[in-house]
């Protein structure tokens, strides 16, 4: 979910673009309340701010293909949203045309739409049809979101949807994603250090994956807020590009997606159960532990996955 203030959310600003703009007699823009000519019609967002979604309906009564240049068609839909640096968002188009998006921050002008990525290499801010592409920000803070949706006036159906990413439940979606780990340019793309603290006074430094650096911090701070951080004795990995062990499959450390602490008091294959504090503050950020396994149990281990991998 994404957060933010559900007032900002819900206002919408919207208006036909045209490149020739003697085309038309003016570029025509309003609020969600007032669609324009009655051709647009807005799904506002649910109070968490989940989703932001517009549709265009060429075929509206009130369409006059006349004011429209066939071949520049566009419609723009813009709202505002709180969004969080080092969280990773989807930006689904399943539309039929080309879908432009343009993300830019309300306190300091500065616009970021290059951090948008398809899961490999390919960065842009043009959104190709039916595909999700992703994207984070440098800063957290409130957002100017805008779409610009360019198609021919006979397929400008327009679903866009904005959330986080799901958390992985198969392979497939581990590749899809969260990108794939023998990519040359995975570790450069993917693949951050951060500091966790220690309960001796030092640092950790951990490799992990972008996606889940926010969530590991959120769980080391549940922990210091606690006073439970002297529970996790070592800290034993995140980050191996390897295959699981007497497997002929990756293993979720290969995204840098899964974490080791205590392994020695708790190795794979063990019946020991962790602090179920430490569980379940992996279990609030969307991490599985590995001692739920119905197999061989891995009471070390917690990953970024529905129910383990």
């Amino acid at each position: 979910m994404i957060a933010g203030s559900p007032a900002a959310m819900q206002k919408w600003d919207l208006a036909f673009i045209n490149v020739d703009t003697s085309k038309i007699a003016e570029n025509s823009g309003s609020y969600f309340s007032e669609p324009v000519a009655n051709m647009v019609a807005l799904i506002p967002q649910s109070a968490e701010g989940s989703l932001l979604r517009f549709y265009a309906d060429s075929q509206s009564k009130n369409f006059l293909p006349s004011q429209v240049q066939q071949e520049s068609f566009a419609l723009m839909a813009s709202t505002q949203t709180q969004l969080k640096a080092k969280q990773i968002y989807t930006v689904e188009n399943k539309s039929t045309g080309l879908v432009e998006l343009e993300i830019q921050n309300t306190e300091t002008g500065v616009s970021n739409p290059y951090l948008i990525w398809d899961g490999g290499q390919k960065r842009d801010r043009f959104l190709e049809p039916n595909r999700k592409f992703f994207f984070e920000v440098r800063d957290s803070g409130l957002y100017n979101i805008s779409f610009y949706y360019f198609s021919n006036p006979e397929s400008s159906q327009v679903d866009i949807t904005l959330e986080n990413p799901p958390i992985p439940d198969n392979y497939e979606e581990l590749y899809r994603y969260y990108g794939d780990p023998l990519d040359p340019n995975f570790t450069t793309d993917n693949i951050v250090t951060i500091g966790l603290q220690n309960p001796n006074g030092g640092e950790w430094k951990v490799e992990c994956h972008k996606a889940i650096a926010h969530r590991l911090r959120q769980v080391w701070q549940e922990l210091i807020n606690t006073n439970n951080l002297h529970l996790i004795q070592t800290y034993n990995g995140c980050l191996n590009i390897r295959m699981k062990r007497g497997k002929n499959e990756p293993s979720v450390h290969s995204w840098g997606l899964a974490i080791d602490v205590n392994a020695e008091e708790y190795p794979l294959g063990s019946p020991k159960q962790q602090p179920e504090v430490i569980t379940q503050a992996f279990k609030n950020q969307g991490l599985s532990w590995g001692g739920y396994w119905k197999s061989i149990k891995d009471p070390m281990h917690y990953e970024f996955s529905v129910s383990g991998i």
